[in-house]
């Protein structure tokens, strides 16, 4: 569907960039800033654009707790364990691995 459906932009980049701010347990003033270039990839032998990868790496991580864990039906986005979605296979291969703060 994506390939009938979105332009072709053979060399395309994704720039994802979150900024949070506030105070920690000690009062002391904090920033975390955290940034991510995606490009096109290989998954198997396939090329995939770099707004395919962005799109279909956190669907089929869903894909997989849901088919790999106790859920069943529907869920709303905020049951899910975050550490866990962020790092698994999917999302992981994509962004790389997170660390809680």
């Amino acid at each position: 569907m994506m390939l009938e459906n979105i332009p072709s932009v053979e060399n395309d980049m994704v720039v994802i960039y979150a900024s949070v701010e506030g105070f920690d347990n000690h009062g002391r003033r904090r920033k975390i800033e955290k940034a991510y270039k995606i490009l096109p990839t290989l998954v198997g032998k396939r090329p995939l654009r770099a707004i395919q990868t962005t799109t279909a790496a956190p669907m089929c991580e869903m894909a997989y707790m849901m088919l790999s864990k106790k859920w069943k039906g529907l869920m709303q986005q905020s049951d899910v364990p975050t550490s866990e979605f962020l790092n698994g296979p999917f999302v992981s291969r994509i962004y790389g691995s997170f660390e809680e703060h």
